[in-house]
């Protein structure tokens, strides 16, 4: 099919993305954009013809689009041409392209428009991160994604010898809930009626890779665990000490991800580190007793993976399938 085979011909070298029609949006801005900025480019170093060809990929997918828009929408690759992610990155990093306009565009073709997904009851930020979508916010549901209700256990004792799914606020305080979401044992993420909306899911050791490669670079080994890179935390934390301990070191938030200190249920079976750790569930095994985490520290720039008795209490971001 003609369409098919014009949209393939984006997809070679280009970034894996899921909404044509938010692509063409993308698109359309990105036009608006290059032909405000063009003096800026030009000061970057950024020649003519590089900029005539930004705008005649832009162009060309725009037409291929509104002439085959419905088969192109069922295409199974959908793509952004990095010639887009290099004009919103390279305008971003030298300030004729706010980060927040970018972080917006890019969310808008990853995530859908608005950025947003009620399930049970709640409605989750959305953010687009690299080529992936994430939940922007801790997941709180007491229910796995079939229905079924997750058990709540408020005795500290009793975690420690759980072997199913389980879920705490921390303190067993509803407040605490409100703001920071629920700890889940690694059963509950484990489990087979899934945790996370359908579409969605707990990521594997694989996507945080991802996720923290693309926020920074010198995350650059996904077998590394313990702190690893240089700044991915910075960049993924909450800034100011309104919920995170001071100094909160270095927290720009610059990623998105809006990380917060939810804490953890520990090797005890009790309630610690509020204010200090963000901890995340990821959905992969170490061996049959630990699975992978990974967090965020007040007092460090570094982002950390290790491992766990999947009886602890970590939260949970999900990602989109």
């Amino acid at each position: 099919m003609e369409s098919e085979k014009t949209y393939r011909s984006y997809a070679k070298n280009g970034k894996t993305f899921r909404d044509a029609s938010a692509l063409h949006g993308l698109n359309t801005e990105m036009l608006a954009h290059l032909k405000k900025h063009k003096g800026h480019y030009k000061d970057m170093g950024i020649s003519a013809a590089a900029m005539d060809s930004m705008t005649d990929h832009l162009v060309g997918w725009n037409t291929a689009f509104e002439r085959h828009k419905d088969n192109l929408q069922k295409s199974i690759g959908k793509v952004i041409p990095d010639s887009i992610r290099f004009a919103v990155e390279a305008g971003s990093n030298k300030g004729a392209f706010p980060k927040k306009a970018a972080h917006r565009l890019i969310t808008k073709c990853l995530c859908g428009d608005p950025a947003r997904l009620e399930h049970n009851g709640h409605t989750y930020a959305l953010v687009g991160i690299g080529d992936q979508c994430w939940f922007a916010e801790n997941l709180t549901t007491a229910l796995y994604a079939n229905g079924d209700s997750i058990p709540h256990v408020s005795d500290n004792t009793a975690w420690k010898t759980l072997a199913t799914g389980a879920w705490a606020h921390y303190g067993n305080d509803g407040a605490k809930g409100v703001t920071y979401g629920k700890l889940y044992n690694w059963y509950a993420v484990g489990a087979a009626r899934g945790l996370c909306p359908k579409g969605w899911h707990v990521p594997k050791q694989q996507e945080w890779f991802a996720l923290l490669n693309s926020i920074d670079a010198t995350v650059d080994n996904p077998t590394a665990f313990s702190f690893i890179g240089w700044n991915a935390g910075s960049k993924m934390k909450t800034q100011g000490t309104r919920h995170w301990e001071s100094p909160n070191l270095g927290a720009t938030n610059e990623s998105g991800f809006s990380a917060l200190p939810g804490g953890q249920v520990g090797h005890k079976g009790t309630f610690e580190d509020i204010a200090v750790k963000g901890l995340w569930w990821s959905s992969s095994e170490r061996d049959k007793k630990e699975a992978w985490y990974y967090g965020t520290i007040s007092y460090s720039t570094y982002p950390m993976k290790e491992s766990a008795a999947k009886f602890r209490g970590f939260s949970v971001r999900c990602i989109k399938d």
